[in-house]
Formats: C-alpha cells, structure tokens, sequence
C-alpha cells in the first residue's frame, strides 16, 4: 500500500497489492485467449462473524468503482438462506471432523452464491451488458474474501458455450463443471487466488510465477474432465483425459499425419449404432495402440470412447444430444484437435495448447461486409454467397473462396497457375465437386466462376500468422496486393477445423449511441455531476471503441480525463491508478463504421 495512504474498508495491509496482481494474473491469461477480454477485477470480503466494530463488507477497490461496499452489507443473511436449498442439507457424515469441514464448504459456497446474486442484481448499472465469475471465499483475518470477474457478455457470445453448469455425483451432492475455456481459465486461477489467500500475509509475491500457457492447459484439462463427467460420474482417471487425446493427436501412423474422429459418450447411448464392438476396450492411456485405432474412425466412422476407454466402431449419429451427454473430438491435424458439442466447437488443441474458436458467425460478418465492398452487389447474390459459405464448411479439406471486382481479369494473369473456366454460376452441387481439390475458386460478385485449382500469389506481408496454415497465409498475401493495385477483392478461407475467416479483416460496424452514451457519462463525471463508481468502467468501454472515436471525440474524452485526473490527484495523493494511452483519432475510421448517427 503506498505510504500515508488510508484504508477505510480494511481486510488485511495487502489487500490492494493482491487485486492487482490478481488482475494481471487473469488479463494476462484471458488475452491469450482473446485480446479483447479485459476483466474488471476486484474482492469482497464479507465479515465472518458478527462484530458491530468493523464493517459487515469490504470492496477493494474502495474508491472509484462502480459498486461499493455497503452494497454486500446483507451477504451472510442471503447466504443463509441459500444455503438452506443445498440438497447436501440431508447428507450427514460419520466423523464429526468430516461433518464440520462439510458444513464449512457449504457456508462459503453459500457466501459466495449470495456475493454473485448481490452482484448481478447490481449490473444494471454497468455501461454493458456483462457476465460475472466469482471465486470461493477464503477467510484473511476476519473475512471471507472473493475475488469478483467482470466480463463483457457481447465478446463471450460469440464462443460456444455449454449450460450445464453443475452434475449430479449423487442423490446427495453435485459437483461444479466448467462450461466453457473461459470459464475453466479463470476457475484455474481462482484455485491459485484460494491457496494464496490461506498464507499468512496475501500478498502479490506466489502470483507473479503464473505462466499463461501453463494456466491454459490446466484449463484445458479442467473443461475435459467436466466432459468427461457430464458423460460418465463411474470410475477411471478424470483428470488425464486432455493429455491423452493431445498425445494421440501427436502420433503418426505409418507417416499419416493424424486424422479421424471420437465421439465421447456413455457405453449404452440411444442415439449410437455400434458397427464393431471391441471385445476388449482399449484404454486411452495405450497411445500407440490408439492412434493405430483412429485409423477406424474416418469418414462416416467414429471411435466410440469415454474419458478411459474405446468400446466400439459406431456410426456418426443423426442428431446431436438435447442433453449434453455426447460429444465430438475431430483430429483435424498433427497435434490438432476440436471439441463438438453437437455442431458447435467447445475448445480446439494445437501441440498441447487449448485456444478458443469462434462460433460461426461468418453469415451476419458477409452480409454485412459484401455490401460496404462491392457497392453495387445485390442482395441476392450476397445470400448466394452466404449460402456457398456455407455448404463449403461441410468440405472435408476446407476450401477458398475468392470474390474479385476483376474476376475475369484476375483468372487470366493466373491462368499458368489454375484451370480457367468458362464463366458459369456457382451452385452447391457444382461447389462440392470443385473443393475436391486444392486451390481457391475465383468468382466475380455475380457468384460466376472463372478459374478453379488456383494458386494465389502475392507479396510477402508482415500480416501474416504462423500459427494458421498455408491456405489462410496465401489467401493474405494475395488480397494485400490485390488492394494495394486497388482490385476490390475478398478472400473466405474455410479451414478443416471448420473456421471461417474473411479478408481483408473489416472492423464491424457499431452504432453511434453506443460512443455517445460513453462519453456523456465521462463528461458528468468531470462535471461533478454524477458519483465517480463507474469511471474506470466507461474508460474501459471508450477503451474497447478506440477505432470509432471521431476527433471531437477524442478531444473531449481527453479534457474529461484531465478534469478527474486532476481532481483525483488533489484528493487522494497516494493512490493508485490506472496509466492508459491518450486517444487518439484512427487514419483509417471514418462515419460508415456507424450504424447510424444520432
């Protein structure tokens, strides 16, 4: 804590140290994911035990933040009460050790069931809609203390997640499940805050030793196992169930590269035919003799496993589970895999590392983004473009696609190194023959094709990404120098895993009032106007909007910054703050990023 500095809602000497370091822990980790998700971070510690001489609760930060302390006053009072609906209320244990630490984890969960209740009543005062994560309570000196995550629910709708957030081990008990690789993530280093909370003196000095990527994979495994036990509670190793599929990815078979599918699902599931059964199942942790059985689970086969065993060859089922007893790992590449949940991708692996993969959202992204480059393309054929997108994800090699103002032109200069055709309207049956071999298909904006098998050239760009393949890079190189000869063109990559990609990346569109509302609560708040809770939470969102700022924009948002700075400085000299970039306008933001002004 800085010197002469005053804690009114005290907890412990270092409780300032540890939110910030906290918050470095989970914004380091979380933007490996998606540069985009910044947590607001911060602790609630409710008193353990009545005492009319200190605080009933205590919010760090204390000063500048949108919720304040008094908020969490009826903490423990909630708490009893929901924890009177725990259905562990009717389990009782033999030993009276056993019983007390039980009911010990059911009153922190409870305090933690009301601080998360507290705090999405009180969310409607945030600038955005977000979803809250909050950590079991560890007790520091007279507290029980949580750390709190904030994060916007606009950039986590667009990764699948699942809805089952809790399994039943028991008639008695349930256990906790992650449903997503955020929500795993921060679950990892929630454990970490738990045992750092338990020392003598919590302070920042253990959680600076957290690596991101090691974070990751404990994630990783972490949403496996909770698969794992949404299929099957009985028996096996939970927890080795990421290491063995990323190990069985990592193997060739004969020289093969890996390739095929598992469906991981209870041994008697309704919706699977079984084609051959395995009259000894092969265990998961037997790497060579499964990579050698994924040899079986191509084409319309899978390998049917759950998180020890393969029990049978089955056929891919019709329809995906309603109830989230079944899923689909695809080995889409050398230590390369994806996680199904029905049509939706949960997680993908590459050499050991789990990464997000985006819902696809590639529709709305294509009708938005056809019209602002072609002018004069119908709406018609922006949904036959749509609909080729579409069918081109079902390929089993990918594909790429090529829309060209000068597509005719364009299928000429490269005629040496593709097969020029004549002009003839792409449909889905002709596609589906055509991504049968390699190379992009090049199409004007009438959805008419002129060349096919092509070989994309260009210049090599510094906006390039080593971590995709050859068919993404190519597909960057190629519209870069297109657009730097001013040739309208757009490139969709649809990789095997399913991704879509459209370049050149196209910032979205948003809408005015978004900005305006922003900045308008700055302004009340330089004004003096308005109570101070929200600042950095609107500083975050103008942060987010950086893009779209116009210059008065920019100009007001710094006077305003100036104006509490300044304030802040004269009343608080010790504290600390948060150091952010001045704003500054974009070269390349103009009005139509704006849905509308208004």
């Amino acid at each position: 804590m800085p010197v002469g500095t005053t804690i009114k809602y005290f907890m412990w000497p270092y409780q300032e140290y540890f939110r910030v370091h906290a918050l470095v822990s989970l914004e380091n980790t979380l933007t490996k994911l998606d540069s985009r998700l910044k947590p607001d971070v911060y602790l609630v510690g409710v008193l353990a035990e009545y005492d009319s001489t200190d605080y009933p609760a205590c919010v760090e930060p204390e000063r500048e933040h949108w919720i304040h302390s008094e908020a969490y006053n009826s903490a423990l009072t909630i708490a009893a009460d929901i924890r009177q609906k725990y259905k562990e209320n009717t389990l009782r244990q033999s030993h009276p050790i056993a019983q007390e630490q039980q009911d010990e984890m059911m009153r922190r969960r409870s305090v933690k069931d009301a601080v998360e209740s507290i705090t999405r009543e009180r969310m409607a005062e945030l600038p955005q809609p977000s979803e809250v994560y909050v950590s079991l309570p560890q007790r520091v000196r007279k507290y029980l203390v949580s750390v709190v995550v904030i994060l916007p629910t606009d950039i986590l709708s667009e990764y699948h997640s699942l809805q089952t957030a809790r399994v039943s081990l028991h008639s008695h008990r349930d256990i906790l499940v992650t449903r997503s690789l955020v929500e795993a993530s921060i679950h990892v280093l929630f454990d970490r805050f738990y045992e750092e909370l338990d020392s003598r003196e919590p302070s920042q000095i253990s959680l600076s030793s957290l690596v991101p990527e090691e974070v990751l994979r404990s994630a990783g495994r972490m949403l496996m196992l909770g698969i794992a036990c949404r299929v099957e509670m009985r028996g096996g190793t939970f927890s080795e169930f990421y290491d063995c599929i990323c190990r069985i990815s990592s193997l060739r078979y004969e020289r093969r590269e890996s390739s095929g599918c598992f469906i991981v699902a209870k041994r008697e599931h309704p919706l699977l035919t079984h084609r051959l059964v395995f009259h000894d199942p092969v265990r998961l942790t037997e790497t060579r003799h499964m990579r050698k059985m994924l040899e079986l689970g191509s084409g319309n086969s899978a390998l049917h496993i759950n998180h020890e065993h393969a029990f049978a060859l089955t056929d891919l089922p019709e329809a995906a589970s309603d109830s989230e007893d079944m899923f689909t790992i695809r080995i889409v590449g050398h230590h390369h895999w994806v996680l199904f949940s029905g049509n939706d991708i949960i997680m993908g692996s590459l050499n050991g590392q789990p990464y997000l993969h985006k819902a696809d959202r590639f529709e709305g992204s294509l009708r938005d983004d056809l019209p602002r480059l072609f002018r004069e393309i119908s709406k018609e054929n922006v949904e036959r473009v749509v609909s080729l997108v579409r069918e081109a994800a079902k390929a089993k090699h990918g594909a790429l696609i090529v829309i060209s103002e000068k597509a005719n032109q364009e299928a000429q200069r490269l005629k040496a190194q593709s097969t020029t055709v004549e002009p003839v309207l792409l449909d889905a049956a002709l596609l589906a023959d055509i991504t049968e071999i390699d190379g992009a298909i090049m199409l004007d904006s009438e959805c008419r094709c002129h060349a096919i098998g092509v070989i994309l050239d260009g210049m090599a760009t510094t906006s390039g990404d080593r971590s995709r393949g050859s068919r993404y890079n190519s597909a960057m190189k190629y519209v870069q120098s297109r657009l730097k000869e001013e040739i309208t063109t757009i490139a969709i990559v649809v990789s095997e895993d399913r991704t879509v990609d459209t370049l050149p990346h196209i910032k979205p569109r948003v809408r005015r009032s978004l900005v305006v509302s922003a900045i308008n609560q700055l302004q009340d708040y330089a004004d003096g106007s308005a109570a101070i809770r929200n600042y950095n939470s609107v500083l975050d969102t103008l942060d987010r909007y950086r893009f779209y700022l116009l210059n008065d924009d920019c100009e007001r948002i710094n006077s305003c910054i100036a104006t509490v700075e300044e304030k802040h400085d004269k009343l608080f000299p010790n504290r600390m703050r948060i150091l952010r970039k001045p704003f500054v306008v974009d070269d390349s933001m103009n009005e139509e990023f704006y849905y509308f002004m208004d």
